[in-house]
């Protein structure tokens, strides 16, 4: 994968499940199992995103 592209992936991934986590805290109360995926997925996705960034810093590019 280009660095560029990881790069570019990293960031849709943080932020985007940093928006489904602040979803899924802000419906919970309506709809518990939903906000309870959507926090579940958001924070996997985070993780995701972080780790490609740690990929990132370790390639040789």
């Amino acid at each position: 994968m280009k660095p560029k592209t990881m790069e570019t992936l990293a960031w849709v991934l943080i932020y985007g499940g940093g928006l489904l986590v602040i979803f899924g805290l802000a419906v919970f109360k309506s709809m518990e199992s939903f906000a309870v995926t959507c926090v579940i997925i958001g924070a996997v996705s985070m993780v995701a995103g972080f780790f490609l960034i740690w990929l990132r810093s370790q390639s040789p590019n």
